[in-house]
């Protein structure tokens, strides 16, 4: 299923590919997440009726992975710039 993605102002500013690579499996809500081609991270929600795809800023991509518990997708080149911020995250002082 394609999607379309729509930034904060509701302009569609792409199109996606349905998946659910943040979901548990064990909720009648999905969640995915993937990257356009300009580099912006698109969140992909559901609840099995609707589906809505927006984009987020890099952080806020970086907080879903973590939230999911998916840290290895850090590892998918498509998500491994993310991990700045995971490195950030685990340095201590």
């Amino acid at each position: 299923m394609k999607l379309y993605v729509h930034d904060d102002f509701g302009r569609i500013v792409g199109i996606v590919s349905y998946n659910e690579n943040l979901d548990h499996g064990n909720s009648p809500y999905h969640r995915g997440i993937t990257r356009l081609r300009s580099g912006e991270y698109v969140l992909i929600d559901s609840d099995g009726v609707e589906y809505k795809a927006y984009t987020v800023s890099d952080y806020r991509a970086f907080q879903a992975i973590l939230e999911a518990g998916f840290e290895d997708l850090l590892d998918d080149p498509k998500f491994a710039d993310l991990k700045r911020f995971w490195d950030d995250l685990a340095t201590e002082l």
